[in-house]
């Protein structure tokens, strides 16, 4: 008796159906005796460490506020007249090589035509 199960037959033609998100549980390696002890160990650095992360954000607040250091420290050394000056000299330099070349252009026409117009007056 060979009979074909219709639900392979049929789990051959539905698409793949995408895994579905599981929550999973939380799992603790304790022993007997130390029941809830290893939690309060964890909060209690968790605790110390944020203190010294919060200690130690101060320090530099008043570092970076009192002191003014060069090199990595840009907020106080920055100097955005300078590069605003800068860009308009290369402002000013576009308009005049822009300019110049206008007027060379201009000052060349002028001159073939002349010398054109005083050829055909010679001859």
């Amino acid at each position: 008796m060979t009979s074909s199960s219709p639900t392979s037959f049929c789990s051959a033609t539905f698409p793949y159906e995408k895994p579905r998100f599981r929550r999973f549980l939380q799992v603790r390696s304790q022993g007997y005796g130390e029941e809830g002890k290893s939690s309060d160990v964890v909060d209690g650095n968790l605790c110390i460490l944020r203190e010294r992360i919060q200690e130690i954000r101060v320090k530099e607040r008043l570092e970076n506020c009192c002191v003014a250091k060069q090199g990595w420290n840009y907020a106080h050394a920055y100097n955005y007249k300078h590069k605003r000056d800068a860009q308009f000299l290369l402002f000013l330099q576009l308009i005049g090589i822009v300019s110049g070349t206008f007027s060379l252009v201009l000052v060349c026409g002028t001159l073939c035509l002349c010398l054109f117009s005083l050829l055909i007056h010679v001859n």
